[in-house]
């Protein structure tokens, strides 16, 4: 995808006054309760701003699209998830089994939370998210962790089996979750 079509799901601006920050925050808890309650089809940047209790003007300053608010959504989570990862595989208090385990249990909580708070959008979310060049370089960053983590532990293929291992707990997240 391109610059240009990318700019179509990014947020528009990122807030730097608390009010701001809090007026981001409350839209995306706006669209979360959007998603759950009326779930995707009822999905609109109006419901998502009169849920919010602003005018859809004042959500268009933070968001171009309703897109774009499912891409913060995702971002916002892929980057919790990532600060976890990292911090379990970089816990030298913790034996190789007991992190893969740890992690693990974050990929099924993670999916879980996304599959509730996104319902059906997660998938829409997930096609554009493939495609942004921020989430490929956090996926990067996961893989290189992971293919440290398994040569380290005595793999022969580290980089195939951190692709393998990552996959499956990502496919094993989705399918346990949805």
């Amino acid at each position: 995808m391109t610059d240009a079509k990318m700019s179509g799901v990014k947020p528009r601006k990122q807030p730097k006054q608390n009010r701001s920050r809090q007026m981001q925050a409350d839209i995306l808890e706006a669209a979360i309760r959007v998603l759950q309650q009326d779930g995707l089809a009822a999905f609109t940047t109006v419901r998502v701003a009169e849920v919010t209790g602003i005018s859809v003007g004042s959500l268009y300053q933070y968001y171009p699209n309703k897109n774009s608010i499912l891409f913060d959504l995702q971002r916002r989570i892929m980057e919790q998830a990532w600060g976890q990862v990292s911090a379990i595989m970089h816990d030298e208090t913790l034996r190789g089994r007991v992190k893969i385990c740890k992690i693990n249990d974050l990929f099924f909580r993670a999916e879980a939370i996304e599959v509730r708070q996104m319902g059906e959008a997660i998938h829409d979310a997930e096609i554009v998210d493939a495609k942004a060049q921020e989430f490929a370089e956090i996926d990067d960053q996961v893989l290189v962790l992971f293919a440290d983590f398994l040569a380290l532990n005595g793999s022969l293929d580290a980089k195939g089996d951190a692709a393998f291992l990552v996959g499956t707990l990502d496919s094993m997240g989705h399918y346990c979750a949805a």
